[in-house]
């Protein structure tokens, strides 16, 4: 909803507004309102003043609130055991799926990958018989790959010479 949208559902809500306090303060008598059913058409007026106030409210926050992917991130930095933004960070470990493609998933149920990362699996929140972590895949095309393949191979070389 644009601007212009919303300052002609304003200028509804005033003339809808002095409608219904004509109708409220009309001296009709009891007979007469029963025929044409005044109190109905107050009441429904006033239910779509509400509606159309509570519409206009929400558009205008929307109005205000930056877009997401106008958002600007703080860059990411993948490190052997966590990955962080300078502000917040998540412990992940690594797991090479191909030569092309690795899979980050947090290590604990808490996760907070999804505020660091987009395109993150998150299905923490269904219950199922056994937990599920945050998870995303990184593929050769991501801006992340060499920072993720450089902190996997010391993750595995490291692995490697602990066993």
């Amino acid at each position: 909803m644009t601007a212009n949208e919303i300052k002609k559902i304003q200028e509804l809500i005033e003339k809808t507004t002095e409608l219904r306090d004509a109708l409220l303060d009309a001296e009709i008598s009891d007979e007469t309102a029963e025929v044409i059913n005044t109190y109905n058409h107050i009441d429904f007026l006033s239910h779509q003043i509400n509606e159309m106030k509570w519409q206009v409210r929400v558009a205008e926050e929307k109005l205000k609130a930056v877009p997401k992917e106008e958002k600007k991130k703080a860059p990411v930095r993948f490190l052997m055991y966590k990955v962080t933004n300078g502000k917040d960070s998540v412990k992940i470990d690594y797991s090479r799926i191909s030569d092309t493609e690795i899979k980050v998933y947090a290590s604990s149920y808490v996760g907070g990958l999804c505020r660091l990362l987009d395109n993150v699996i998150d299905n923490t929140d269904s219950m199922t018989d056994y937990f599920e972590y945050e998870r995303v895949r990184i593929t050769t095309d991501s801006p992340y790959w060499k920072q993720v393949n450089a902190q996997c191979t010391k993750r595995e070389a490291k692995s490697k010479n602990n066993y």
